[in-house]
């Protein structure tokens, strides 16, 4: 059983935007929010991958073996980087 998230959907996308409208720093806003910095980073990150739809999902997402063979086979054939094969495959990195 997973654990009930702390902030919404809705509230991660308010302050990972106010973060990308430079009306604070990555510090700040995880300080005022009780969260780590690496956290707020990650959701930074996932938004910038997927849009909203990075925090819209209450679960984790399983991917079918060949949607992980596609991914590792474009990482090692130098398609992209870890970051970039994330966002074509859509798969939330940590």
């Amino acid at each position: 059983m997973g654990r009930k998230a702390r902030y919404s959907a809705e509230e991660k996308i308010s302050a990972v935007q106010e973060y990308l409208d430079r009306k604070g720093s990555m510090k700040t806003i995880a300080q005022r929010l009780g969260i780590a910095f690496q956290s707020f980073k990650q959701w930074v990150k996932n938004y910038e991958a997927m849009g909203i739809d990075a925090f819209k999902t209450n679960h984790n997402k399983h991917y079918s073996k060949a949607e992980k063979e596609q991914a590792v086979a474009a990482y090692l054939a130098g398609e992209g980087s870890h970051m970039e094969i994330c966002q074509k495959f859509k798969i939330l990195s940590t």
